[in-house]
């Protein structure tokens, strides 16, 4: 299991993440979207909302608002850009989309009368989710986690908008009316309620970093093993682990 984010880090990417991925859980049963199967969607999308605090989007400086643009950068790539390149790009268009309210995508066209921005906008986050989850496919001879947190994203991609819309008004628009005090409570809380679920991640990824391990015993992997092990054990205190 590859992810484009680390579960933990730092103190302070470590408490704005809790915060992030604690919003996205209320949110949600805010709408009425309670996680059902996707708490691996939950972690991305936290980790997507974070990369707005941190500095700003991964992969920035391929994004383009026209499809041309992006067609004319996929044919000068290898495979692992174009993955990139169209990743980038959905990721772009959900945060445009539901946090921003403020579309990019083709400035110069006009919406038909029975398309509105926001549906342009939707339609091409779907597609390149599906094109990044279909590259991703083939750089893992198959199926993975992250092809399938892309999937996802594609198919339901008007939900997670919504979700990601409730995050921007009922927790994003806190940050500057809160005391020092207030923060740290906050910030308590969140830790507390991102969790369980940042703790099932880090499982997965361990298992993962284990398993390819126990197939290529080579040191690379015994360090990914080992430090996957500590982070995890960071967060759980009943996971034990011996270094290997």
């Amino acid at each position: 299991m590859s992810y484009a984010y680390t579960i933990v880090g730092g103190k302070e990417h470590e408490l704005s993440l809790y915060f992030m991925l604690n919003a996205l859980l209320q949110s949600r049963i805010d709408v009425g979207e309670e996680t059902t199967d996707d708490e691996d969607v939950n972690v991305y999308l936290a980790s997507l909302l974070h990369s707005l605090v941190d500095s700003a989007l991964p992969g920035s400086s391929n994004v383009s608002s026209y499809d041309v643009d992006i067609a004319g950068m996929a044919e000068v790539g290898d495979l692992r850009d174009r993955y990139r390149l169209y990743r980038s790009n959905a990721d772009h268009a959900m945060i445009a989309a539901a946090v921003f309210g403020q579309p990019w995508f083709d400035r110069r066209s006009k919406a038909s009368q029975s398309e509105t921005e926001c549906d342009r906008i939707a339609t091409k986050g779907k597609r390149y989710y599906v094109s990044a989850a279909s590259i991703e496919q083939k750089l893992k001879f198959g199926a993975s986690a992250v092809s399938e947190v892309l999937t996802k994203l594609s198919e339901r991609f008007e939900l997670y908008c919504r979700i990601l819309g409730r995050v921007r008004t009922a927790h994003l628009n806190l940050f500057g009316r809160m005391s020092a005090g207030e923060m740290f409570h906050l910030e308590r809380d969140a830790q507390e309620g991102a969790k369980p679920a940042l703790i099932r991640q880090g499982r997965d990824r361990f298992i993962d970093a284990y398993s390819e391990w126990m197939s290529v015993p080579s040191r690379a992997a015994g360090k990914k093993v080992n430090r996957l092990a500590e982070s995890l054990g960071n967060l759980d205190s009943n996971f034990r682990f011996e270094e290997i």
